[in-house]
This record gives C-alpha cells, structure tokens and sequence, in this order.
C-alpha cells in the first residue's frame, strides 16, 4: 500500500506561503512524477497490485 500524506504538501505551503500557482503546480507535477518513478520501480521487482491512499 502507497500512502500519499500532506506532509509533503503543508511544508511547501509553510516554506513557501507567498508560492504563485505555477509554482504550486510544479511542485504537484514533481510529486506526482516521483510516485510514478516509485512504483515504476516497485513493478520493476515484480510487485503487480497496488493501493494508493
């Protein structure tokens, strides 16, 4: 099972308040960039089934 928490989300929020919305939205895209390089990664070890929360 994959937990996506708002850790990573309220930090961006708290070291950066003043962030514009492309900012925002680049830091969305590497989030979820990275979640798709992660489970690549998992499928690459054979793990076929999945539960993103």
């Amino acid at each position: 099972m994959i937990y996506i928490g708002t850790e990573d989300y309220l930090n961006f929020t708290k070291n950066k308040p003043n962030a514009d919305a492309s900012a925002q939205q680049a830091f969305v895209i590497s989030a979820i960039n990275q979640l798709k390089t992660d489970i690549n990664l998992l499928h690459s070890f054979k793990a076929s089934k999945f539960a993103i929360c």
